[in-house]
């Protein structure tokens, strides 16, 4: 249980600095807004598409941090479970939020390409730079909660179960 707990502290660590990221980014945007007046431009959007990049990045390793400790957890139950029947429920469990994971990156992914494609406009495009950081923002959020939740579930399950069979 211990190395669980210590997990959940690291997952936690792991979504400060990543909401320090985030809000990093926002600064930066409001930054380039002040500025607009002064640069052209096509400046502006090449700083833009950079800073899609880097948040495209920063995406990609959170979600393969996430995965890893995931698999970490994973390990753990296992350890735990092997004496009783939970393991293919915790397996179950542990896949779907494999699933889950991959198919917010997945949306993530296409919201992103869309806003490209869209932002075609220059005068539109800041706003709809912020409006999508801060639904990515919000979905990364509930991800987060999402994830929390079932590990906190299937810890207290486990013991639960385990109480009753001794």
């Amino acid at each position: 249980m211990m190395i669980l707990m210590m997990m959940m502290m690291m997952m936690m660590m792991m979504m400060m600095m990543m909401m320090m990221m985030m809000m990093m980014m926002m600064m930066m945007m409001m930054m380039m807004m002040m500025m607009m007046q002064m640069m052209t431009m096509m400046m502006m959007m090449m700083m833009m598409m950079m800073m899609m990049m880097m948040m495209m990045m920063m995406m990609m390793m959170m979600m393969m941090m996430m995965m890893m400790m995931m698999m970490m957890m994973m390990m753990q139950m296992m350890m735990m479970m092997m004496m009783m029947m939970q393991m293919m429920t915790m397996m179950m469990m542990m896949m779907m939020m494999m699933m889950m994971m991959m198919m917010m990156m997945m949306m993530m992914m296409m919201m992103m390409m869309t806003m490209m494609m869209t932002t075609t406009t220059t005068t539109t495009t800041t706003t709809t730079m912020m409006t999508m950081m801060m639904i990515m923002m919000m979905m990364m959020m509930m991800m987060m909660m999402m994830m929390m939740m079932m590990m906190m579930v299937i810890i207290i399950n486990s013991r639960f179960h385990q109480g009753h069979i001794i």
